[in-house]
């Protein structure tokens, strides 16, 4: 097997959590919609033996390993958290919105060699509060997310000009044209 086909059949074993998500308008979707429209636009070319180029080919590695980590939360999330109830997982999608974020945020500081211990703490915490919220379903208010948004601006790098990846996979969509 190739990285090609381990990526179609990953996203076929999540197509059921994917539709739910676009059939009942999940806000979580936003962060993956554009990994998945440019991931999908490789994958054709591949299936039509089209060439690749390496830039296309490293933009495919990353989003399919951006999708699979997320789809890989959100089908925890989904599946073992809320029993494959749609409505309890969009109840939680701000919450693991920001989780999804934090996570991104850190693996950037890391490759970019700009976290310590402290601020990798520091953001684990986060990630711990929020699963904990998940895990137990336990409600949650605009005050929790002013809070989480406070925290998370707190634990900001200055000097770092950090994009989350669903915002440069929308940029990678309007650059091959994908908007249609």
């Amino acid at each position: 097997m190739n990285i090609y086909e381990d990526y179609i059949n990953y996203i076929s074993e999540c197509q059921t959590l994917i539709e739910a998500m676009i059939n009942n308008k999940s806000s979580v979707y936003y962060v993956i919609a554009d990994a998945l429209k440019v991931t999908d636009y490789i994958y054709k070319l591949y299936e039509q033996k089209k060439p690749i180029d390496e830039d296309l080919e490293e933009i495919f590695e990353i989003g399919f390993s951006y999708l699979a980590n997320v789809l890989g939360d959100l089908k925890t999330y989904y599946v073992e958290y809320f029993d494959k109830n749609i409505d309890v997982f969009n109840y939680y999608c701000e919450l693991m919105l920001y989780s999804i974020y934090i996570e991104d945020y850190k693996d950037h500081l890391t490759v970019q060699e700009l976290i310590n211990d402290d601020l990798e703490n520091a953001l684990n915490d986060l990630v711990f509060k929020i699963d904990g919220i998940l895990v137990n379903k336990k409600p949650y208010d605009q005050k929790d997310i002013i809070n989480l948004e406070s925290q998370i601006s707190e634990l900001k790098v200055a000097e770092d000009d950090y994009k989350p990846v669903y915002n440069v996979f929308h940029l990678i969509v309007e650059e091959l044209n994908l908007d249609n």
